[in-house]
């Protein structure tokens, strides 16, 4: 509720405290937090918490697409954002389609970026 009411601090700590309550996997949680850190301009607590959303459950293709976008955002080095990508391309099988093909211009530009950069 604190979340959609936009409280955001509320929202963290209750999210904070709800994890350490609980014995079972957070991923949930932590793709909360990583909202609400993205929210408020924090990319790199959001790419934190999203990380430990997808250590939580790795199959979940959207907690580690926003890892992706995130670290496209966050880091300048275009071979760190590239890994991300194609770790993407490669970690999940039937991959929804509008990421898959956004996920695929991205290497491609990433790629063109890097072999520039090194002439």
């Amino acid at each position: 509720m604190y979340l959609l009411e936009k409280k955001l601090d509320s929202a963290e700590t209750y999210f904070l405290k709800s994890i350490e309550e609980r014995r079972y996997i957070f991923d949930n949680e932590y793709q909360n937090l990583g909202r609400i850190a993205r929210l408020k301009g924090e990319l790199k607590k959001s790419l934190e918490y999203y990380t430990k959303a997808w250590e939580e459950s790795k199959t979940n293709q959207l907690n580690y697409w926003q890892i992706c976008v995130l670290a496209d955002e966050y880091y300048k080095d275009p071979k760190i954002k590239l890994r991300h990508y194609e770790k993407f391309l490669t970690a999940f099988d039937n991959v929804y389609l509008f990421l898959k093909e956004r996920a695929q211009k991205r290497v491609k530009e990433l790629k063109e970026e890097i072999h520039f950069n090194s002439e």
